[in-house]
């Protein structure tokens, strides 16, 4: 077992609103470590409640960097890591609850295997039900089943399924809800890109980090409750047009033009089928907009 070091570790959050739970974050925070043992850093995106108040009233001793408008979750963590002085970073949602201490495993295992590049964790619901915490990387099979509709379908059976039971294991992409990287090796790979305001930044980013030769893990454990998981459906229009965006960018980025162009093809096709259903069956007036929103979206993506 590795000890922690004086701000050996920065733990960065990014605070928008939500106050209540940011409070809940840090004390939990505060009840695993203390402020003699890590540096903790929030960056709040312009909250129109009382976080930034609330952190200099009760919590002073944390760095508080304070944006004029929302920047987006991979920039302002990017924010935070330029001030960060620990060598390992640990990026914690401003909705994740702790009850155990994940720190000191977390900086052994990363000090102990060569080639680690993101060392994510297991996150678990408020019941105590495993939330899903690594994935692979986007493919266009996966995408027709979410535009299918069976992505929850197949959701429901990750807890009823084999869990693996190591200490820790590799995996692909790290969710970026609560992870360690060195800080070196995060400027390396030119942090997070800020183009993608929120969400696919932490798919990205563990992408980077293979195509560098690194290699991403998840550890095991039970200890981080993690409030806020949102699945993308046109139900939630900030989730459902964000990560759509995300993908077609990641897709323009990271791959061939022919992947790139049979990626939003298929996209194209398959919500355009969506809203043709939403405009002639239903009386539904929000998802046709969403969806005519993401489906424009799309087509202006084939002269990109």
């Amino acid at each position: 077992m590795v000890n922690i070091m004086a701000f050996e570790i920065s733990i960065i959050i990014v605070s928008y609103n939500n106050e209540n739970v940011l409070r809940q974050t840090i004390v939990s925070l505060l009840q695993q470590i203390n402020f003699n043992d890590v540096e903790i850093v929030v960056v709040d995106n312009a909250s129109t409640e009382n976080n930034v108040e609330m952190i200099k009233k009760d919590f002073p001793q944390i760095k508080l960097i304070e944006n004029k408008e929302n920047v987006g979750f991979g920039r302002a963590n990017n924010q935070g890591a330029t001030i960060a002085k620990g060598e390992f970073l640990f990026f914690v949602n401003g909705d994740v609850i702790l009850k155990g201490n994940p720190f000191i495993e977390m900086i052994s295992i990363y000090k102990k295997n060569r080639n680690v590049g993101l060392l994510g964790a297991q996150l678990i619901n408020s019941d105590g039900s495993l939330q899903p915490s690594h994935y692979n990387f986007p493919s266009i099979t996966k995408r027709i089943i979410e535009l299918l509709g069976f992505k929850k379908f197949f959701l429901r059976f990750y807890s009823t399924n084999k869990v693996n039971t190591t200490t820790f294991f590799r995996i692909n992409v790290v969710k970026g809800a609560f992870f360690l990287v060195n800080k070196d090796l995060f400027k390396k790979l030119g942090g997070f890109d800020d183009y993608y305001f929120m969400y696919i930044e932490d798919i990205d980013l563990s992408y980077k980090a293979i195509k560098e030769g690194y290699h991403n893990y998840l550890y095991n454990c039970r200890d981080i409750i993690h409030l806020g998981w949102n699945i993308e459906t046109i139900l939630n229009e900030f989730t459902f047009f964000n990560r759509n965006r995300g993908l077609i960018y990641f897709y323009k980025k990271n791959h061939f033009k022919l992947i790139y162009y049979l990626f939003i093809t298929i996209n194209f096709i398959l919500l355009g089928i969506k809203l043709l259903y939403y405009n002639c069956l239903t009386t539904q007036e929000e998802p046709r907009k969403v969806l005519e929103k993401v489906w424009l979206m799309y087509a202006k993506a084939f002269n990109k």
